[in-house]
C-alpha cells in the first residue's frame, strides 16, 4: 500500500487529517485511504461525484 502522506486527492487527504486528529494509527490510515482509493477506482468517477448506488 502506498503510505498516506503520499496520497494526492483532496478527498483522502482530508480523511487522513480527520483520523489524525482522532488518533489513528499511521496503519489504520493507511488501509482506509487506500480502500477509499480502490472504491473510487471501482466505480469510475471522482470521489466528490460517487454516491450511495455505487456502492
Amino acid at each position: 500500500m502506498t503510505p498516506y502522506r503520499k496520497r494526492n486527492c483532496p478527498i483522502t487527504k482530508r480523511l487522513a487529517e480527520d483520523m489524525l486528529i482522532r488518533n489513528f494509527a499511521d496503519t489504520t490510515i493507511d488501509a482506509y485511504t487506500y480502500h477509499v482509493r480502490r472504491f473510487a477506482d471501482f466505480t469510475g468517477k471522482p470521489l466528490q461525484c460517487a454516491t450511495v448506488e455505487d456502492a
